[in-house]
Parts: C-alpha cells; sequence; structure tokens
C-alpha cells in the first residue's frame, strides 16, 4: 500500500471578505521575473512566488511528516495552478 496525498490549491477568492483584496491586487501586480531558486535559470511571476512563499510556510511541516516513499501531487486552479507548480518545484 503506497500513500498519496493531493494538494489542492484554489485560486483567488475575491469574494470572501476574509481576503485582502488590495493586497492580493498588489501582489498580483508583481509580474516581474524572480529567479525560482538561486543559480537556477529558470524565472517565475514574483507576486505568485511570494504567495506560494507564504503557503509553503503551511504545508511544508505537512509534506515533511509524510511516510518515505509516498506519492505527494500538487493541482490548482487559475492562480492556485500557478501556486501549485511552485510548490512542486520547491518540494
Amino acid at each position: 500500500v503506497v500513500t498519496q496525498r493531493v494538494v489542492v490549491v484554489r485560486g483567488a477568492a475575491w469574494n470572501q471578505d476574509t481576503v485582502d483584496r488590495v493586497r492580493l491586487s498588489v501582489q498580483i501586480s508583481r509580474a516581474w521575473p524572480t529567479p525560482l531558486h538561486p543559480g537556477v535559470p529558470l524565472v517565475v511571476h514574483t507576486g505568485v512566488m511570494e504567495m506560494a512563499d507564504e503557503f509553503w510556510n503551511d504545508v511544508s511541516p505537512w509534506i515533511a511528516s509524510l511516510p518515505t516513499g509516498a506519492q505527494l501531487s500538487f493541482t490548482g486552479h487559475s492562480l492556485g495552478g500557478s501556486m501549485a507548480l511552485l510548490l512542486t518545484a520547491w518540494s
């Protein structure tokens, strides 16, 4: 039996009262390229990387606790899909 876990990252929730719409707008507008990792010739959207980095702090302990050999997948919709790609690269 192989342990399988899927991390689903939703897109922006503009209509929720708990969402800081100004902050979200600013992060999305920060579209200039930022290196994914130092020394790696791959750049990513700065604002999306900032949001994924915040989420990484929540999800990384959970990832670290997975048993050896576990299968881990990331998926998402819209902005969440972009964040899921970065989380995949970081894991």
